[in-house]
């Protein structure tokens, strides 16, 4: 199975001034806490959406949203990217776009050049050479966990 790296881009919300982001935040109006394009994205651009992968991928853009701007410690977040991974594991069982699904999402997540450079100066600061907290779930316990949306 791949391994999730690309989750490296997130940020600690604790290092900025909540004003000094708010307007890279982006527009929420859902009680998800998926920016709204990106919920579009989800609900009308992705075709064949079951319910079990549905979940899935706002389970992914719920976690990056928060990833980015939410968080307030390293074991929140080290949490967040584990639920993350395993949301794309369980999409990759019913998917086989899984991962581009996931690109895009992370894409639009830094459709701006400032929030780029926000997310990847900050994940450079906070992870440097240390890489990123993960958790193997054997194949046995994944099916049943991705059944029991426990992730």
């Amino acid at each position: 199975m791949r391994i999730f790296i690309s989750l490296v881009i997130f940020l600690f919300s604790f290092n900025a001034n909540a004003s000094s982001i708010s307007h890279l935040v982006g527009k929420v109006t859902n009680n998800l806490g998926i920016r709204d394009d990106i919920l579009r994205y989800i609900e009308t651009a992705i075709p064949n959406l079951t319910e079990s992968s549905k979940y899935a991928v706002m389970k992914i853009a719920a976690n990056q949203q928060a990833l980015y701007y939410k968080v307030k410690s390293y074991a929140e977040a080290s949490s967040l990217i584990v639920s993350s991974s395993v949301a794309l594991k369980c999409l990759g069982l019913e998917r086989s776009d899984d991962y581009e699904i996931f690109k895009t999402i992370e894409h639009m997540m830094m459709d701006t050049s400032e929030r780029k450079e926000y997310i990847m100066n900050t994940c450079s600061s906070l992870f440097g050479h240390d890489g990123l907290p993960h958790k193997h779930v054997p194949k046995n316990e994944l099916a049943d966990r991705c059944r029991a949306k426990d992730y």
